[in-house]
């Protein structure tokens, strides 16, 4: 499922990146570019409670959003890209933790013979970091750079581990061992450096 969202690139994923930055303007365009979907495309199944929990999002009724999107998640447990994104809306509205349900529904319909499992397990090991478990945390971010070693979000997520942890030695080397993971990122450069 997560692939089907490659077939709409200039609507949902990009009005997304914009909106995690939190900025008022990017919202505003996110939700013009809403109204400007194509009406059928957007009843297709896969996308139906995803765009209703967007015009939550960028609505500020964020109870809307989180129904829709945890509906999402229900009715499609492996949809890592749609997990994500809720992540990031959780994240945006300090609520990080409210994930927990919903990750131990994707724990019973994934595997590691998922695509994006490695990613799961990045954003799953940062939920545990916010709900304050950074031990757990750590070992699944460990897990997800054993699926993907440049996974930069399993790479965020550990040091956020051991940030918590205070293990600032054990920290600083397990970036510096994987710099070339995570120093050309665009993304995560900055906040990544900011750790070590």
């Amino acid at each position: 499922l997560a692939w089907r969202y490659r077939d709409n690139p200039d609507g949902l994923v990009v009005g997304f990146d914009a909106i995690t930055s939190c900025e008022l303007k990017d919202l505003y365009k996110f939700a013009l570019c809403l109204q400007q979907l194509d009406k059928e495309e957007i009843q297709r199944p896969e996308l139906r409670l995803l765009v209703a929990a967007f015009h939550g999002w960028v609505c500020f009724d964020y109870a809307v959003a989180r129904r829709h999107f945890r509906q999402h998640l229900r009715q499609h447990p492996t949809d890592v890209v749609a997990l994500f994104w809720v992540h990031m809306f959780d994240f945006s509205t300090s609520q990080t933790p409210e994930l927990m349900p919903d990750l131990a529904l994707f724990d019973e319909h994934i595997d590691a013979a998922h695509p994006l499992y490695s990613y799961y397990l990045g954003i799953k090991a940062f939920v545990y970091v916010e709900a304050g478990q950074p031990q757990a945390a750590l070992r699944l971010g460990l897990e997800s750079l054993r699926h993907c070693p440049d996974n930069i979000y399993g790479i965020h997520a550990v040091a956020h581990a051991l940030h918590e942890q205070a293990s600032w030695q054990e920290l600083c080397i397990f970036l510096e061992q994987r710099r070339a993971q995570w120093i050309d990122n665009a993304g995560m450069r900055m906040h990544v450096d900011w750790h070590l």
